[in-house]
């Protein structure tokens, strides 16, 4: 359930409620006393972060084409006629130093980079992500550090402030997450659906239509008669002969199945030594 960022005064009251009523039934074994708190709304809202069609392709352009992690911004909007949802519009690659399974802003050139982007554009910069390459996308200990900054620094004279951030990999799998401040409410990666903005591009029918008409295949599995023989092949260990190559039993030279064992030879070998006897096979 997504979750408050803050306390509002009614939170408080019945925050302070509850520890009095805690506190007055009590017993301190060792003279310390705890008090946890979880705040969550009960709605069950979820979130909609929207990609144009643009702001995708960039992204995916970026999470095949660099085998280090990389980083950038989204020029990102809230929807006024949708409740908890957001459209990032494009996206932009800020000045960075990249590795294996770091990224670094360049501090030096951010500025001057910054400074060419359009007053709205510049307010609309509401939007952190970088790729984990083939790793998980789990926040590290760096990123949550880096989360916490941006999110100080947005301005509480923001008439419409949120943000948002973002780990993606090469398996298109992410963890998401929503601060919207204005609203006071958080959403994880499981309160987020991510979706196509564009009308012409809503792959929601075409996705539909296609797992109806690409039909999985279905095997039903054929338990063996016997466990002892069903692994091929097997070895005639008196006389002469070997297993069926089609069933995995031994075939047409007598003798009891405890005769037979498992040779560690492939077909090809068997077939190898048998050549001028296919009767052993059939």
């Amino acid at each position: 359930m997504p979750k408050p960022i803050y306390l509002t005064d009614e939170l408080v009251e019945d925050t302070i409620a509850e520890f009095k009523k805690s506190l007055s039934s009590a017993q301190m074994l060792d003279g310390k006393f705890s008090f946890i708190k979880s705040f969550a709304y009960k709605t069950g809202a979820k979130a909609k972060l929207y990609y144009s069609a643009t702001a995708y392709t960039q992204q995916l352009a970026l999470l095949n084409n660099f085998d280090s992690e990389v980083a950038w911004h989204g020029i990102i909007k809230r929807l006024p006629k949708e409740e908890n949802a957001y459209l990032v519009e494009r996206v932009v690659v800020y000045p960075q130093i990249v590795g294996a399974a770091t990224v670094e802003m360049d501090d030096a050139k951010y500025g001057e980079w910054v400074s060419q982007f359009s007053d709205e554009d510049f307010f609309n910069i509401r939007f952190q992500c970088h790729s984990h390459v083939n790793m998980g996308c789990t926040p590290s200990t760096v990123d949550l550090d880096h989360q916490q900054k941006i999110l100080e620094q947005v301005s509480s004279s923001d008439l419409n402030k949120f943000y948002v951030f973002s780990i993606w990999n090469k398996k298109m799998e992410h963890v998401t997450r929503i601060y919207d401040f204005e609203n006071n409410i958080y959403f994880d990666n499981s309160e987020i659906e991510i979706d196509l903005y564009d009308a012409d591009c809503d792959m929601s029918d075409f996705i539909e239509l296609a797992k109806k008409t690409a039909v999985k295949r279905t095997f039903t599995a054929v338990p063996s008669k016997d466990t002892k023989f069903d692994r091929w092949p097997y070895e005639k260990t008196t006389g002469s002969g070997y297993c069926s190559p089609i069933d995995g039993r031994p075939t047409g030279y007598g003798g009891s199945k405890q005769d037979y064992a498992y040779s560690g030879k492939n077909w090809q070998d068997l077939l190898d030594e048998q050549y001028s006897d296919l009767t052993a096979f059939r």
